[in-house]
């Protein structure tokens, strides 16, 4: 990498020389350029419309804007031409440094490449920055059936739009774990997930608003909490209609994209 020299730094995270929603990953004096993973939870303030979450150099960890200010490094090599394409990680990069290691291991303290019994299932997982990780045990079964099984600690990550839920087999009689979607998750784990800053960082606040097919019409509805039910539903009185844009009602014709067609308020 021509724009970024991790020679002399200490194994770590650093900001982006140009780019706030990436950073470099120094591993054995070798830059990695990664990349924040995108802004899907919850809608502004935290994400500012912007696409990806920004790396929070004093957290360790990609951020919401509205949270982490923008900061980029001087730590920059040989070359000042930036590339002309989003870089990423090299393709023989290894799965170890794919994955970010957690500050405390779950597990018992068990980390990849450990050694575990073969006929050990449970697994155990985590979140951090809005992305879900886990422990599981590999086997490693000898092609010489007179030797045992073995098995190794593999350290992987839930796919971006999944999270860890410990609670997804524990009604079939053992605690292992599974990646599951929010809205799948109980209430109480993603409770423990919205207040941990370092899997979220994020605070509940309300909110009204409409669905889809309530545009231009005078029912919406409230939220003490946005991320978690129940909402109640509510309407305009009058001949007024909602407006999502002021949170308040107001006549059709002053309502951006309504108007009023025949008596009746319709999309524009």
């Amino acid at each position: 990498m021509s724009y970024f020299d991790c020679r002399g730094l200490q194994n770590g995270n650093y900001n982006h020389p140009w780019d706030c929603t990436r950073y470099i990953s120094c591993i054995s004096g070798t830059a990695y350029d990664r990349a924040c993973p995108d802004c899907p939870i919850g809608p502004p303030p935290f994400c500012e419309s912007l696409q990806y979450l920004v790396f929070n150099f004093s957290f360790n960890l990609c951020d919401f804007p509205s949270r982490t200010p923008c900061n980029t490094t001087e730590i920059v090599i040989s070359s000042t031409e930036k590339p002309t394409e989003r870089p990423t990680i090299p393709d023989n990069s290894t799965e170890s440094t794919l994955i970010p290691e957690p500050e405390v291991w779950p597990c018992h303290g068990r980390k990849a490449g450990d050694e575990c019994d073969p006929q050990d299932c449970k697994l155990c997982g985590y979140c951090n920055n809005t992305a879900s990780y886990y422990f599981w045990c590999r086997r490693v079964i000898p092609d010489d059936p007179k030797l045992p099984v073995t098995g190794e600690i593999v350290h992987s990550e839930c796919d971006k739009d999944l999270w860890w839920d410990p609670e997804m087999t524990a009604e079939v009689g053992f605690e292992a774990g599974a990646c599951t979607r929010w809205e799948d998750l109980s209430l109480d784990v993603q409770k423990s997930y919205k207040e941990d800053e370092k899997c979220i960082a994020h605070r509940t606040f309300c909110d009204w608003s409409q669905d889809e097919d309530q545009v231009c019409t005078k029912n919406y509805w409230y939220k003490e909490d946005i991320y978690l039910p129940p909402r109640t539903d509510h309407s305009c009185d009058s001949d007024l209609i909602w407006d999502n844009s002021t949170k308040t009602c107001r006549s059709c014709d002053n309502v951006p994209g309504c108007e009023t067609r025949d008596g009746d308020c319709t999309p524009v």
